[in-house]
């Protein structure tokens, strides 16, 4: 009877152990125990076994939790180097993009700024390289040219086929002073000259210049607008131009600023009548030299006679120019 009932304590033992058996069949085990030692020994075991595995359990779960807590950091971690990865793309997306905005705004300032000065150039380009054109200046009173007389108030330059004729005025305190005609040959780009001045007190003189030039006549002999200059100018500088729509004597133009790169205080204007793509004016506000020109383009209407010496009073001349002239130039 006892033996059957040792072998329904065992089996019954881990439940007891787990507690989930009814408090008679509790009673019934432990009153049991007390009477059979092998029964008890069985608990005993069971019971230290119940204890290491809910070491087991404890230490089970602390070490989910370290793993838990280590994949929540490791997560955020990853959060943090997306976070910092996407904000640094987004950067540099941007970088480039406003790189790119600048330069293609650049670029298309520098194409617009270029057009218009190498339409503007290639008209004066080709206007004096034709075999008939009138270049007229008005200059403003502060024009000083220490070399003549004065200020230098009007320019006409006549150009017929190989013969160029050149008058000058110049005023000193609102008086003229001095009206210089300049007639000259130019062959293959080299061109030589005799000038006859008339003076206020009713003196005539002459010069003799010769192999000035081998390059363009105007600009050569600075008589040229800022347009060559400005066809010159380096890409930052063409960018850094200011072009602005105005109207000037009635005429729609483009005004083309450039400032000074050493002192933003000086700048020079130039105004580039949109019809015909013609420089009308110039301005310079540098301090010690300021001026204000005025100029006027007249092609094929010049005559033979403009550009001959036709004062009778100098035809004992013309010999002596034509032949001092020819000489120059098969130099």
């Amino acid at each position: 009877m006892i033996k059957n009932e040792c072998e329904i304590v065992k089996d019954m033992l881990p439940s007891y152990v787990e507690n989930t058996l009814s408090s008679a069949t509790n009673e019934f085990i432990e009153t049991h125990i007390k009477e059979c030692k092998n029964c008890k020994k069985i608990l005993d075991e069971l019971k230290k076994e119940e204890i290491v595995e809910k070491n087991q359990d404890k230490k089970s779960k602390k070490n989910k939790i370290k793993d838990i807590d280590y994949l929540k950091k490791y997560n955020r971690r990853v959060k943090l180097l997306t976070s910092i990865v996407y904000i640094l793309i987004i950067f540099i997306i941007l970088v480039l993009a406003f790189y790119w905005y600048i330069r293609i705004k650049n670029y298309n300032k520098y194409n617009y700024n270029y057009n218009i000065i190498l339409t503007a150039y290639e008209k004066y380009d080709e206007i004096i390289h034709s075999n008939n054109f009138l270049y007229e200046a008005d200059y403003g009173d502060v024009r000083y040219r220490p070399y003549y007389y004065g200020y230098e108030k009007h320019m006409a330059f006549y150009y017929k086929d190989g013969k160029f004729k050149r008058i000058r005025t110049d005023i000193n305190d609102g008086n003229p002073e001095r009206e210089s005609d300049e007639y000259g040959k130019i062959k293959n780009g080299i061109y030589s000259s005799i000038t006859l001045n008339y003076y206020k007190d009713g003196k005539i003189s002459r010069g003799l210049m010769g192999n000035l030039s081998t390059g363009k006549l105007l600009s050569d002999n600075n008589y040229s607008t800022y347009i060559d200059y400005f066809y010159n100018l380096g890409i930052d500088e063409l960018i850094n131009l200011e072009i602005t729509d105005e109207i000037y004597n009635g005429k729609e133009c483009y005004l083309i600023k450039k400032y000074d790169n050493n002192n933003k205080s000086q700048w020079i204007e130039m105004w580039i009548e949109k019809d015909t793509m013609l420089v009308i004016r110039e301005k310079n506000n540098e301090k010690d030299n300021n001026w204000d020109y005025n100029y006027k383009w007249t092609v094929g209407n010049v005559t033979d006679e403009d550009v001959t010496i036709t004062d009778t009073t100098r035809q004992d001349w013309l010999p002596f120019y034509n032949e001092t002239l020819d000489m120059l130039l098969e130099k």
